[in-house]
């Protein structure tokens, strides 16, 4: 009888078994979870950083290019068949004298790039080459408004994040704004 109770003492019984089996399933469970739903959160908080930065350069760019370099907004076509088309790229002149007192200008374009997603200026440097630089990035969606009866020019844009893995957004935000001419 001892070697009995001795041998059922070194071992486990399977009720023991299953409550291990069962505690540690709810623990494993629970870590699982709290990983999920912690990766989601880090996802989130990287896409709203990420947009909140090209808000950012979006909005101080366009305020730089505009109201700091250039003096004279290119008069807006409109085709007539579309009343209501969205005006997504301007072109802006600016008159600037140099050492001899003659007028240098130049001629800058803001456009949106739909394929690219981005918001872009093109521009000439000193050497008369055509410069393209990214204003932001990650925009589905930019328009300029042109009706504007005071000394601001308005814009309107939509950014979104996309999962690397899917097309779909994880965050998307509006944005707008105005640029003064000085």
């Amino acid at each position: 009888m001892d070697k009995i109770n001795e041998a059922r003492r070194k071992g486990m019984t399977l009720m023991e078994l299953l409550i291990a089996l069962t505690v540690s399933t709810i623990v494993l469970l629970i870590v699982g979870i709290v990983s999920t739903q912690s990766l989601k959160i880090s996802k989130m908080t990287n896409a709203s950083m990420a947009i909140d930065e090209q808000i950012a350069r979006l909005h101080s760019s366009l305020n730089y290019i505009i109201s700091r370099q250039f003096t004279a907004l290119a008069p807006f076509e409109f085709d007539e068949n579309l009343v209501d088309e969205p005006v997504r790229t301007i072109t802006l002149y600016s008159g600037v004298p140099d050492d001899s007192l003659e007028i240098q200008s130049a001629v800058s374009t803001i456009t949106y790039d739909s394929d690219l997603k981005r918001v872009i200026h093109i521009y000439e440097d000193k050497s008369n080459n055509q410069v393209i630089s990214v204003i932001s990035e990650n925009v589905t969606d930019f328009v300029f408004d042109p009706l504007s009866s005071t000394s601001y020019l308005t814009y309107s844009a939509t950014l979104s994040y996309f999962d690397l893995n899917k097309d779909v957004p994880i965050l998307t935000r509006q944005a707008g704004g105005a640029v003064r001419f000085y």
